[in-house]
């Protein structure tokens, strides 16, 4: 976290969990507009389970690199792709 917090130091609207439990992050993020998710379950249910309406989501494609594994996306979600 410390490194991240040192590369994006001068970004704004970044949120960083230092001492919260896990429920208290993800009840947090339930009411995000926006969502860059990592290929976890975490921020997957946080962005499904958004209380906001029509939440903007960008998610990593393929989902796994190695592994031929597409999770259940809704359409208006963007994929950011990875490149080799």
């Amino acid at each position: 976290v410390d490194f991240n917090k040192d590369l994006y130091k001068n970004a704004k609207n970044i949120y960083y969990s230092d001492d919260e439990s896990s429920i208290k992050d993800l009840i947090k993020m339930f009411n995000y507009s926006i969502y860059i998710i990592s290929n976890s379950t975490f921020s997957l249910l946080a962005a499904l389970m958004s209380n906001v309406p029509n939440p903007i989501v960008y998610f990593p494609s393929p989902w796994f690199k190695n592994l031929n594994h597409k999770p259940i996306i809704p359409n208006n979600w963007k994929s950011i792709e990875y490149l080799n």
